[in-house]
Formats: structure tokens, C-alpha cells, sequence
């Protein structure tokens, strides 16, 4: 009866059966005075009715510390493992190996495979001839004009708004892209589902891919392009979803500390780094090829704001 009135009066002691006699010990030094008073009340009137009344009392305590500890074992993560803690990630994999797939298909985006498929079939815009000569000549020649761009997309082919993730030109943009994919994607899934892991990848990949596509050269943006008698938007790249996945896991590591989401300061100033590089004036003439900018720094937007309105919602 001592030891349920100790529980219910939320003092830690650990009960130890030694030479056929019990020893308490109280794991907290601020407490013992107070366990020693208790103690020698006890003994001098065992059966004062506190004693009997104290075990409903120590019953809802031991319940709210097994409650406890669940909730604590349900939002521990090992931050020393870091993104791979998380490693049941299916619908990353598949994209990692879908992009691959495709990477091997056209060269890596090689100059003499940009009116082949499967990059005609997966770019946000692409018109064979007789098509081509046709646009062109509707549109005065136009290739920045916006309903040229979005013709396939406008004749129902949505899907255009998506699969330039899949496209990429050259080794490094294909691996830079993947291992970012590969940590930060399986940290996500691993914590939302497949389910609506695949829906943050559209919505990210629809939205910069669109903006991208939409606004003008002169604004960092793209045009259309004749390769080998196809018209075509020559936009690709996974860059937009990976700054996606980095915004919407840093500002959670931030808000919700310990619930899965985990960067280590230097990926954080990588990224950061890199996006303002790409932007930079210097980034044409070191890199040798325009940078989508627009689909960067509207994935890094949207990845922040997912993650802020979630952690807003979670907590109403």
C-alpha cells in the first residue's frame, strides 16, 4: 500500500527485495525527505485509509505514463541515422528509377536526341512536322508566345505539366537531382505514405513546370525550339521537386523538431548556396547552360508553405 501511495503522490522509488527484506530506494534526492516523512508515517499507522485510497490514484497515473510513452515511441526518430531513418520509401525508389530509365533512353538528354522519344513524348511542349511549321506560322514565329508552349497542354495532354521531372541533360544534373531525391524523398514518404508523398511531388512538379515554362526569356524563363523539324519546349530536370522536398523538410525540422524531418546544417547551406549561384549572373558562363530558376524558387516556395500549413492545422 506504501509503494501505491508513493505512486500516486508521484515519487519515483524502485522497490528492491534484499535478505528477505524490502528496500526502497527513491530515484529523485529532492524527493527523499519527503519519502522518509511518508515512510515513517506508514509505519506508525498502516492502515490509515490514505493508503487504501491512493491506489485508484496510482492506477490513472501508472495509465498516463504507459500513454506517455507510447506517444514518446510513436515520435522518437534516431537523429545520428538522420534522412535514413526512413527507409521504406517504394514511390521514391520507382521514381529514381523511372528518371534512370529515361536518362539511359535519350543519352542523358544528349543535343541529337532532343526530337526523339521519349523526350518528345515526356516535354512540356513538342510538335512534329507538319505540326511544327504549322504553329510557327500561326504564331508569327513566336516561340515565347505562351499559348505555343502550352499547345499540347491546352489539346488535353496534362501530363506534360509532370513528366519533364523525368527529363535530364548530362550525368551530373541526373546524380545531383537523384541524391537529393534519394534522402530527402524517403525522409517524406516515410512519414506521410506513398499516398500523399506522390501528391506533393505533382502538385510541386505541375506548378514550377508550369511557371517556368510560362514566363518569358528575358525574365530567366523558356521558349520554344526547332530540333530537326520539331518544335518543342525543352524543359527538364527534377530540380524543382528536389527544392520542393527541401523546403517543406527544413522548415519542418525547424517547426516540429524529433517527428522524422532531419538536415544537417551543411545540406542546408548547399542548397541555399546553389540556388543563389544558379541565379547569379556567372552561372551561364560557369555552368554552360541555362538553369531553371522559376521552378527552383517556386518548389523551394511551395515546400515551405506545405510545411508551415501543416504544422498550422496540426496544431488546431
Amino acid at each position: 500500500m506504501l509503494v501505491g501511495w508513493f505512486v500516486a503522490e508521484r515519487i519515483d522509488v524502485f522497490v528492491d527485495p534484499h535478505g528477505g527484506r524490502w528496500e526502497l530506494w527513491v530515484k529523485d534526492e529532492d524527493q527523499l525527505n519527503r519519502a522518509r516523512t511518508a515512510y515513517q508515517e506508514f509505519v506508525a499507522a498502516p492502515e490509515h485509509p490514505r493508503y487504501r485510497e491512493a491506489r485508484e490514484r496510482a492506477l490513472a497515473v501508472v495509465q498516463e505514463k504507459r500513454q506517455k510513452q507510447k506517444e514518446f515511441s510513436r515520435n522518437y526518430v534516431d537523429v545520428r541515422r538522420g534522412p535514413r531513418a526512413r527507409v521504406h520509401a517504394p514511390l521514391t525508389w520507382t521514381i529514381i528509377a523511372i528518371t534512370s530509365v529515361v536518362a539511359v533512353l535519350t543519352n542523358f538528354g544528349r543535343e541529337d536526341q532532343l526530337a526523339q522519344s521519349p523526350i518528345t513524348a515526356l516535354a512540356l511542349m513538342a510538335a512534329p512536322p507538319p505540326q511544327s511549321f504549322e504553329l510557327l506560322k500561326e504564331y508569327s514565329g513566336d516561340t515565347q508566345a505562351l499559348g505555343l508552349k502550352f499547345v499540347n497542354i491546352r489539346a488535353g495532354e496534362v501530363w506534360r505539366l509532370i513528366t519533364p521531372i523525368f527529363i535530364h541533360f548530362g550525368t551530373m544534373h541526373l546524380i545531383f537531382n537523384m541524391v537529393i531525391v534519394f534522402q530527402l524523398g524517403r525522409m517524406v514518404e516515410g512519414r506521410y505514405g506513398a499516398f500523399r508523398y506522390g501528391l506533393i511531388v505533382l502538385a510541386i512538379a505541375a506548378i514550377s513546370n508550369g511557371v517556368q515554362g510560362a514566363v518569358p526569356v528575358n525574365w530567366g524563363g523558356i521558349s520554344a525550339g526547332m530540333k530537326a523539324d520539331v518544335l518543342l519546349v525543352a524543359l527538364g530536370g527534377m530540380s524543382g521537386v528536389c527544392y520542393g522536398l527541401f523546403g517543406l523538410v527544413w522548415i519542418k525540422s525547424i517547426l516540429e523538431p524529433g517527428r522524422g524531418f532531419y538536415l544537417p546544417q551543411s545540406s542546408i547551406v548547399i542548397m541555399l548556396g546553389w540556388l543563389f549561384f544558379c541565379m547569379s549572373p556567372w552561372s551561364a558562363q560557369y555552368l554552360g547552360f541555362a538553369v531553371a530558376n522559376w521552378a527552383h524558387g517556386i518548389g523551394l516556395v511551395m515546400g515551405m508553405a506545405l510545411a508551415y500549413l501543416t504544422h498550422v492545422a496540426r496544431r488546431m
